[in-house]
């Protein structure tokens, strides 16, 4: 069965950090409205926010402060609609192997980090761009805390209308076009504890 209705989609961004991949400094924050459907099959009005604050406490000692919220409206949709928490970058540290459906959810995250080393590493090529490659790292240590409102939660969801926790550390390695390594060792309110990684372009 296929089943096709119309989407709208409107998001306003305001940017004022040092670096957007990976920020030390500075303020940003983001909003979204999408409405899709417009009968009883498909009615779905969805409101999205993403914020942060970074801070440089003193010299490479930083701190973040991360939070995001989404609601969708009404509450009883299908299964289609309800996707929240563990999908995209919308998870706690240490529950990444877990998704909870939901109509509504708030996330804050807060990180510490120490760089620790920024080596200069010399390639011998005669490049402007790769002659000298740049690495920074950081020593992190974070606490996240969530909230996942599920209207009628399925068996299996039993992480939905609960406060969620977790905590841990790691290692950020930082080097040109945005190359970001991350290595985090987390633990949740589960007893569950775990080594994660992370590559790509910005994180």
């Amino acid at each position: 069965k296929t089943a096709k209705f119309p989407e709208l989609y409107y998001q306003y961004q305001s940017i004022t950090v040092d670096y957007i991949p990976y920020p030390l400094k500075g303020f940003q924050w983001e909003a979204s409205l999408m409405k899709r459907g417009f009968d009883k099959t498909m009615n779905l009005w969805e409101l999205n926010f993403k914020g942060g604050r970074y801070w440089e406490l003193l010299p490479k000692y930083y701190v973040a402060l991360q939070g995001n919220a989404t609601l969708k409206l009404p509450f009883d949709q299908p299964y289609y609609n309800v996707q929240l928490l563990g999908y995209g970058d919308t998870f706690l540290r240490g529950l990444e192997n877990y998704v909870i459906d939901g109509t509504a959810s708030a996330i804050l995250k807060t990180t510490f980090r120490r760089e620790v080393w920024s080596p200069k590493l010399r390639t011998g090529l005669k490049s402007r761009a790769y002659g000298t490659i740049p690495f920074r790292f950081f020593f992190k240590v974070y606490g996240d805390a969530g909230y996942a409102y599920n209207k009628m939660p399925a068996p299996s969801n039993t992480l939905a209308n609960r406060l969620l926790y977790t905590g841990g550390g790691g290692l950020d390695i930082w080097s040109i076009y945005d190359a970001i390594i991350s290595v985090e060792y987390s633990f949740n309110q589960l007893g569950q504890r775990g080594l994660f990684f992370q590559a790509g372009l910005g994180l």
